[in-house]
């Protein structure tokens, strides 16, 4: 990105989404998720068709499924886009209007940069209005959910959003999505295959029995000593 990409972006308070290798992930769910990335590389000439343009993508799913490795993954295939990170709590402000504003100025800096804007664990930005309360707080989270979504459906770059809670969100938001998908959790196998790749031998049964992001962090630690080790012993 250039200087003056990166300014924007700063003052957006969007960062930097590096694109990153496939995580493994059903056969189906990729093909489906190929058929959105062919359908925002066509978006254009949808429109020009009178055809309507791609909408919004919603990875749903635990802790640790690898949600934003997807959309990193993602990223690359979409033509030489750059991608931008909104992370969605860092948006929420206790002035009443600031996040929404902030909202705002996110959008129109992924729409003039023409990005891929990933905006993580959207759930703080749209959680379920059912109860009728209307206090000032939720009368102010209202205003932010319609916010963004009004945003969502005018957008005209490519959208990923990010939740742990899906059974959280907002109904009215979720229908602003065009596809939703859940994230599995993997299986040992998939967990080996992993954790195989960064120590560079197989993991033992202890290591992959533990909580994926807990195994690739001690993974990476050990690896990391292993590594020291062989620097100290050369002297």
């Amino acid at each position: 990105m250039d200087t003056e990409t990166k300014n924007l972006m700063q003052a957006a308070g969007l960062t930097e989404l590096e694109p990153g290798p496939l995580p493994i992930i059903p056969k189906a769910m990729w093909a489906e998720i190929q058929e959105w990335i062919m359908s925002w590389k066509h978006a254009e000439a949808l429109r020009e068709a009178g055809l309507q343009a791609p909408g919004a993508l919603l990875l749903h799913g635990p802790t640790g499924t690898g949600k934003t490795s997807l959309a990193r993954a993602i990223l690359k295939y979409m033509s030489g886009r750059p991608g931008v990170i909104m992370e969605a709590h860092n948006l929420l402000m206790s002035g009443f209007g600031m996040s929404a504003q902030n909202i705002a100025m996110g959008f129109r800096a992924a729409e003039v940069i023409e990005a891929l804007m990933v905006i993580e664990e959207i759930d703080a930005l749209g959680i379920s209005r059912q109860g009728g309360n209307n206090n000032s707080c939720a009368t102010e989270e209202n205003k932010i959910t319609i916010a963004l979504m009004r945003h969502l459906e005018s957008a005209t770059f490519p959208i990923i959003a990010t939740t742990n809670f899906h059974e959280h969100l907002d109904a009215a938001l979720l229908r602003r999505f065009e596809m939703q998908i859940e994230v599995p959790l993997l299986d040992a196998k998939g967990r080996g295959i992993i954790l195989k790749k960064i120590l560079g031998k197989d993991a033992s049964d202890e290591l992959i029995a533990l909580p994926l992001v807990t195994s690739i962090r001690l993974a990476h630690r050990m690896r990391r000593l292993e590594f020291i080790a062989e620097l100290e012993a050369k002297g």
